[in-house]
């Protein structure tokens, strides 16, 4: 649970939500799953653009939580959830994504996570693209020029992504590698073989 500012209990209720505030008795909460993934944006985006939302940490039950509200949706009734992309969450439970304020450096060079959910701080606008980064042997790429044009082949869009996720379990891990396999197998011509580079003249395989 969270009682580290700004939340008490786990839950963060900006002023606009407090009983003087112009939405009280309106909100509607957002639900995140642990505050160690989260140092506090949401808390002051919402802050600073007035939505009329309830941060609310639901730890381990929120897969759960997630699962019974998706279960439930109807045209009165959605699930407002915080999470990131690309992981296989989306597969599971699909939503539509909230539009905000576009990110820029300066919007959230501004921001003080110290101060949080206040108006010591600032930060109007979403939250930056995750970068995805190659992960090499070094010693490797330095010595060999085809592997390294493989490394810089490899390319894998959010398309590519969401459908090489939507086949992991989250609640099992070796299904992380059954996925990739699967993926490879059912790609080679269409997609992945263009990453392998031409073997040099004379080349034999052993």
């Amino acid at each position: 649970m969270n009682n580290s500012p700004p939340c008490t209990n786990g839950v963060y209720i900006p002023p606009q939500c407090q009983p003087t505030g112009r939405y009280h008795g309106q909100c509607r909460e957002l639900w995140h799953n642990y505050p160690n993934l989260n140092r506090g944006e949401s808390e002051q985006i919402i802050h600073d653009l007035g939505l009329p939302l309830v941060v609310v940490y639901l730890g381990d039950s929120f897969y759960a939580h997630v699962a019974d509200c998706v279960a439930a949706r109807n045209a009165t009734r959605s699930c407002l959830v915080y999470y990131w992309t690309p992981d296989s969450f989306h597969s599971m439970f699909p939503m539509d994504k909230v539009a905000l304020p576009s990110y820029t450096s300066a919007c959230w060079s501004g921001f003080d996570v110290n101060l949080a959910g206040s108006a010591g701080t600032s930060l109007k606008c979403g939250w930056p693209p995750e970068a995805l980064h190659k992960i090499g042997n070094t010693e490797a790429l330095k010595s060999n020029a085809i592997l390294r044009e493989f490394v810089a082949n490899v390319k894998l869009g959010d398309g590519e992504l969401k459908q090489m996720m939507g086949d992991v379990d989250p609640n099992n891990a070796t299904t992380v590698a059954v996925a990739a396999c699967k993926w490879v197998r059912e790609h080679r011509e269409s997609f992945w073989h263009a990453w392998i580079p031409q073997p040099p003249p004379g080349y034999r395989t052993p």
